[in-house]
């Protein structure tokens, strides 16, 4: 995006610096048209006066002001490229300027790949269940579930600022498995169906005999009769006329479920279609 320009009065920061850009009232209806195609964008700023003096640097588009005369495009700069501007800031500051605006692609293409917002919070809310059932600091315990996770997985250490977001996913299953092996109540979190690998979270519902849909515990007694029952549910039916008890179900799909939520599967309307797509689990084939 082209358009003229004046550099406003800058702030500098702890590191780096803020710098408006005044856009020309001419150019105004074009900018407003195209500059949400930059919000949150990495960019190359390219700066131009009449004399032919040009500067070309990277900035993080953060916020647009709009007046009754003018619009403002704020724009961030890192230390490396406030000095960058600021060795030749007197060459621009208060000229009339040809301003280009583009995305740095391949900044753009990291930032993609980077841990999402979203992720990040998932991870927090199961740092802070884990921590409220262990009675644990959480930025301890943090970083042990890091360390342990990029140890067990060949990984370098990393930060949750700006890791990939595909190993972002894998430690997400690494706290989960951690959390659901040790009993640990997630209320913070999002249901575990929705945060890990449906197959892989209902074959260690199955193993550890966790409800997939309400997370009890197995804890049923069979001399008393008191208890939680977990109860392998079969989504591919046995069918009329098998005896149960010798049927071989080693290649049938199951689903860990309490009796509640078993009862509840067999009375869905819908069937188990229905009340898998409302709880977000599937059928495995498990063997103990």
């Amino acid at each position: 995006m082209k358009f003229n320009a004046k550099l406003g009065n800058f702030t500098t920061l702890s590191s780096g610096m803020k710098l408006p850009i005044i856009v020309d009232q001419k150019d105004r209806m074009t900018v407003l048209k195209d500059v949400y195609k930059f919000d949150g964008k990495p960019l190359i700023i390219d700066l131009l006066t009449s004399s032919k003096d040009n500067l070309e640097f990277k900035a993080d588009f953060t916020k647009l002001h709009r007046f009754d005369s003018n619009i403002k495009i704020i724009i961030k700069l890192d230390e490396e490229n406030k000095d960058r501007l600021l060795e030749k800031i007197y060459l621009f500051d208060r000229q009339a300027l040809i301003v280009n605006m583009l995305i740095d692609g391949e900044e753009y293409q990291k930032m993609l790949r980077k841990i999402t917002d979203g992720q990040r919070r998932k991870l927090f809310a199961i740092f802070n269940d884990i921590c409220e059932w262990e009675g644990e600091e959480v930025n301890e315990k943090r970083k042990d579930l890091m360390r342990n996770f990029a140890n067990g997985n060949g990984y370098e250490e990393f930060s949750l600022s700006d890791v990939d977001k595909s190993i972002a996913g894998e430690f997400i299953e690494h706290c989960l498995i951690y959390a659901l092996s040790r009993g640990v109540p997630l209320n913070e979190s999002e249901h575990p169906a929705k945060l890990m690998d449906s197959e892989k979270y209902m074959y260690l519902c199955l193993k550890l005999r966790k409800c997939a849909v309400c997370g009890a515990e197995h804890t049923y007694d069979r001399e008393t009769g008191t208890g939680i029952e977990v109860q392998e549910h079969h989504v591919q039916t046995i069918g009329m006329g098998n005896n149960r008890q010798k049927l071989d179900d080693s290649n049938h799909k199951k689903a860990s479920l309490c009796s509640i939520c078993h009862s509840k599967a067999h009375n869905d309307n819908g069937g188990w279609e229905s009340f898998s797509k409302k709880w977000h689990i599937v059928g495995v084939i498990y063997n103990d």
